[in-house]
């Protein structure tokens, strides 16, 4: 009974993620991780045990959205761009890659803290951007969303997005013709598979092995390093649902009221886990 509960909860988690990455650009993850780690009572495992498992999946399951944006982005951008975009790719690519390696080898119990730290900071830049909002939306007549003039934040924030299983999404806004046509299916995401691609490929092959596979050997055969593969399919399956699910408008009303739930929900799982 409770594995029904586990997966019918991680399924909604993941098809309301689906919801918030169609509406807010931001990677599934951030809705999905903290969720399942709200009921980690019900987990056979220690969260310390399980975290970076969540995040290795999570990452994964990122990757197609990933690819879909990188195509979109591709097409609307010329030779100019291109060149440009390339040199910040490398430097994310590599970037993201060691991050997944640096998580595998860092001591587990280090792991969760450092999770809700980055998620905190996520936190807080969002309040900011609500506080003082960075962006003008102008709307044409496909509704397409197109960022009109905005500032930008370190490239370093995007890659930060691995640990929280991210592909960078939500901390995107980086100075370049390329990213500001945001098509309204994808948001601004050309970088993102950047980010998510060679960040898989560091948990896959771990720097050490995962040691839940000691107490559970029958794991294995369904692990990739630190990715669970059914984990990464079931979550696609539902967020990719929860994508289709709604459509992407450009009621900036709508925008600011889901950051403000976001928010709220992650200052809860935050809470929760101080407190707990």
């Amino acid at each position: 009974m409770d594995s029904i509960f586990i997966l019918a909860s991680i399924g909604a988690l993941a098809f309301v993620s689906g919801v918030f990455s169609r509406l807010q650009s931001i990677s599934i993850s951030i809705v999905i991780i903290p969720g399942v780690l709200g009921f980690h009572s019900y987990l056979a495992y220690d969260l310390s045990q399980i975290i970076l498992i969540l995040i290795a999946s999570s990452i994964v399951s990122v990757l197609p959205f990933s690819l879909i944006g990188f195509v979109t982005q591709a097409r609307l951008s010329d030779s100019e761009d291109m060149t440009r975009l390339t040199k910040c790719a490398t430097w994310y690519a590599i970037s993201a890659l060691l991050i997944a390696q640096v998580l595998t080898i860092i001591p587990s119990t280090f792991i969760l803290p450092l999770y809700y730290s980055i998620l905190a900071a996520f936190i807080l830049v969002s309040l900011y951007q609500m506080v003082r909002p960075h962006k003008v939306f102008n709307h044409q007549a496909q509704g397409e969303r197109v960022l009109g003039s905005f500032k930008s934040y370190p490239y370093g924030l995007n890659v930060l997005s691995v640990i929280f299983g991210g592909d960078g999404r939500e901390w995107i806004e980086v100075k370049s013709s390329a990213l500001t046509r945001a098509n309204g299916a994808t948001g601004v995401a050309f970088l993102s598979l950047f980010i998510a691609l060679p960040a898989s490929f560091g948990f896959m092959f771990p720097g050490i092995p995962l040691s839940i596979l000691e107490l559970a050997p029958d794991l294995s055969v369904w692990m990739l390093g630190y990715i669970c593969w059914p984990l990464s399919l079931f979550l696609f399956v539902f967020a990719f649902m929860g994508h289709l699910f709604v459509r992407r408008h450009g009621s900036e009303g709508d925008h600011v009221w889901l950051k403000y739930i976001l928010v709220l929900y992650l200052l809860a799982c935050i809470l929760r886990y101080l407190f707990s």
